[in-house]
């Protein structure tokens, strides 16, 4: 029989990185919005109508990707919540006997 076990302080902080890492995410997204911005008012013609459509895909991706990890981290927070609350009912219920 194998023991199913989970250190929810382990998943408490990789919660905590994650969204720093998603913030970080979501300013690089930010500027490299302003970059577009700039770079169509100030470039025009075949190359820089190809170079813009190139970054506005690798920033429909990287939104994509923050939204996959934004929801990742809600998932890992709820299961960290849930594990912890089991603790705490088994461990309650393991005080209240008495022999």
């Amino acid at each position: 029989m194998s023991i199913i076990e989970t250190d929810t302080s382990y998943m408490k902080r990789d919660v905590g990185e994650i969204t720093q890492y998603i913030s970080e995410l979501k300013s690089a997204a930010s500027e490299l919005e302003t970059l577009l911005g700039s770079l169509h008012s100030g470039w025009v013609g075949v190359a820089a109508t190809t170079y813009e459509t190139s970054l506005r895909g690798d920033l429909d991706r990287l939104k994509n990707l923050t939204a996959l990890l934004e929801e990742l981290n809600k998932g890992t927070d709820f299961a960290r919540s849930k594990y912890e609350s089991c603790e705490n009912n088994i461990s309650e219920i393991i005080s209240s006997i008495t022999i």
